[in-house]
């Protein structure tokens, strides 16, 4: 959106913006004040490596996080074609 500035897009980030390590540090904060489970959605970037996807899941685990509901990202192909759309006169 290029009508905002530097600190409103710091504010309004999309989900795949933000550092999913520090949502699963956040669910694991509140994982002693819930009972069953939490809905915990991880937003990743589809060139992710699989030791980082690993070390999510695992620091997830290690904090007690009962469970990890969704782990979406974007298609890879989808995303190539997205930032090759651009057409030059």
């Amino acid at each position: 959106m290029i009508f905002l500035d530097k600190s409103e897009k710091a504010v309004f980030k999309t989900a795949f913006e933000l550092d999913q390590r520090r949502i699963v540090e956040l669910a694991g904060d509140r994982t002693p004040y819930v009972c069953q489970a939490q809905s915990l959605n991880i937003f990743l970037k589809p060139d992710v490596h699989k030791k980082d996807l690993h070390m999510i899941h695992f620091s997830a685990w290690k904090r007690g996080v009962k469970s990890l509901y969704y782990l979406r990202s974007l298609s890879l192909q989808r995303a190539e074609v997205v930032s090759h759309n651009k057409k030059t006169t």
